[in-house]
């Protein structure tokens, strides 16, 4: 069986895949401290203990030491100098691949996109704002640490990250309500307005052919892609490629998918 690890900075989903299906799955609040994460996993393990696991992938919202495996930091996290690899397969005793979790899901819904568009660009807005770019169906080497969330931006006269002010908890902060719960139109405009800010730096840099939304606010996307596509054709320039817009196939399941794409095209 296969075990795919989704750690956001809310919670962790734990999914078992048979034939690339899922067929169980166990979440549970991302805790604070790494050495609770381990403590946490350990414990969940109970819950699909009728599996037996012969290869995971870890996919994480950090930057990553691709040669020692140990995490940077840089995301929601704050989990720095651990090495997730070690210590899962410590506990797994089995392979464990390890990937960013927006490189993952944007390796996951390119997939679906593979007859259409060569550059892909998916932008995951949940707890915060990742990103990750695939071309001709291969993650961008060049673009493995791309964070996009970080970028700092001026919002209302400051120079502040991105997900401070366009990502879902940033949603929460200002209007006390989950993306869910949000259907004033006049709100999902201002939401699309902070979205879109970011994607005028990202388009001419990137320069993708389809952006794919997913994540929580992802899941959402009918809400605001009007009012996001009424701003992108204002104010993208004539010259320049202007980019579909689309929501993703698996808005809060992509990262999970793209974990066992990732299996796959190893153990081929």
């Amino acid at each position: 069986m296969k075990l795919a690890v989704d750690i956001g900075g809310t919670k962790v989903l734990m999914a078992v895949f048979d034939n690339n299906q899922i067929i169980d799955q166990y979440k549970f609040e991302t805790p604070k401290q790494y050495t609770e994460f381990l403590d946490e996993f350990k414990k969940s393990l109970i819950n699909l203990k009728n599996y037996s696991i012969d290869i995971a992938a870890v996919a994480i919202p950090e930057l990553i030491n691709r040669k020692t495996f140990e995490l940077i930091g840089g995301g929601n996290l704050h989990w720095q100098n651990v090495n997730i690899v070690t210590d899962l397969s410590n506990i797994l005793n089995c392979q464990i691949l390890l990937e960013n979790d927006a490189n993952l899901a944007a390796l996951s819904e390119a997939s679906y996109l593979k007859d259409r568009f060569n550059r892909v660009l998916y932008l995951t807005i949940s707890t915060g704002i990742g990103g990750g770019l695939v071309i001709n169906q291969k993650i961008s080497q060049d673009n493995l640490n791309f964070e996009p969330g970080l970028m700092k931006l001026n919002h209302h006269n400051r120079l502040i990250r991105w997900e401070s002010f366009a990502s879902g908890r940033a949603i929460v902060n200002q209007y006390h309500q989950l993306a869910k719960d949000i259907n004033d139109p006049i709100i999902w405009q201002e939401i699309a307005n902070n979205i879109l800010s970011g994607l005028m730096i990202i388009i001419p840099l990137i320069q993708p052919e389809v952006i794919v939304f997913g994540g929580s606010v992802g899941t959402y996307f009918d809400q605001y892609q009007e009012f996001l596509k009424n701003g992108l054709n204002k104010n993208i320039e004539s010259f320049l490629l202007k980019p579909i817009i689309l929501k993703a196939i698996h808005p809060e399941e992509a990262v999970v998918y793209g974990c066992i794409e990732l299996i796959d095209r190893i153990s081929n």
